[in-house]
């Protein structure tokens, strides 16, 4: 008797952890790609809350940054897109490759050849006017810190919206 009613109270319980589990919202984590013009070397930044930018696309479960032949993506999506919650973006991958003139993948980038990676913002006045995700490509020595063309191309991104997806 002692023995069928531990069974029980222990059916009880895991089957309560089960269901309490089950109840608890889960948040989509999303791999993100870079997909990079074919023999780029140098800077990528990637420039997030851009009024009039293309929202980021999920595409097969991953976030899909195309870049620009100047190394420069502006989306009008935030940069905390995708992320599991407002503290931090959980566990997922960076996936980087090379693509052709038809945006065609054409060879992976490793890992190795990422460099400085790092997500950064600056401010005029008390207010955040750029935030980006940058890193280099094949150049250990480029720290990607120079933003004042970045700050020029944001201020005209009307004008020169073909720059960025020319």
């Amino acid at each position: 008797m002692w023995k069928m009613m531990m069974g029980v109270i222990g059916v009880l319980i895991i089957g309560g952890i089960l269901i309490f589990y089950q109840g608890i919202p889960k948040t989509a984590l999303y791999n993100e790609e870079y997909a990079i013009p074919e023999g780029f070397k140098g800077c990528v930044h990637v420039v997030f809350n851009v009024k009039g930018g293309p929202p980021l696309e999920v595409v097969d479960g991953n976030i899909v940054h195309k870049i620009a032949k100047n190394g420069i993506s502006v989306t009008s999506s935030p940069e905390d897109f995708g992320w599991a919650d407002k503290e931090g973006s959980g566990a997922y991958q960076e996936i980087f490759y090379y693509v052709n003139e038809e945006g065609k993948k054409t060879n992976d980038i490793k890992h190795e050849q990422i460099f400085n990676a790092g997500l950064g913002s600056f401010e005029e006045g008390g207010v955040v006017q750029l935030t980006h995700y940058h890193f280099s490509v094949n150049d250990k020595n480029e720290y990607c810190t120079d933003i004042d063309e970045l700050r020029e191309i944001i201020k005209n991104f009307k004008v020169i919206k073909s720059y960025f997806l020319g």
